[in-house]
């Protein structure tokens, strides 16, 4: 690797995150979208860095508590619900 340019370990870097995304499961677009909807949020609200990062705390600690409430084997169909909406 050390013969690549930084463009093209970029690029690399880049098609790499997007196979593991794919084996995951994640899709990048809704990831996309729903960061883009707390910046959007964000910038409604006039928070600085600060406050975003405790917005982003609190989504995570709820959807955790959430999560937390829900038996594992009912997951896949929770998931498949919310996924059809």
């Amino acid at each position: 690797m050390s013969g690549l340019t930084p463009e093209q370990i970029l690029k690399l870097n880049s098609h790499m995150r997007k196979k593991a995304e794919e084996r995951a499961g994640i899709n990048s677009e809704k990831v996309q979208q729903t960061v883009s909807i707390y910046l959007q949020i964000a910038r409604d609200n006039q928070l600085n860095y600060n406050e975003l990062l405790q917005v982003f705390t609190l989504a995570k600690e709820s959807v955790l508590q959430s999560l937390n409430k829900v038996a594992i084997s009912t997951l896949p169909d929770i998931i498949s619900d919310v996924a059809k909406v």
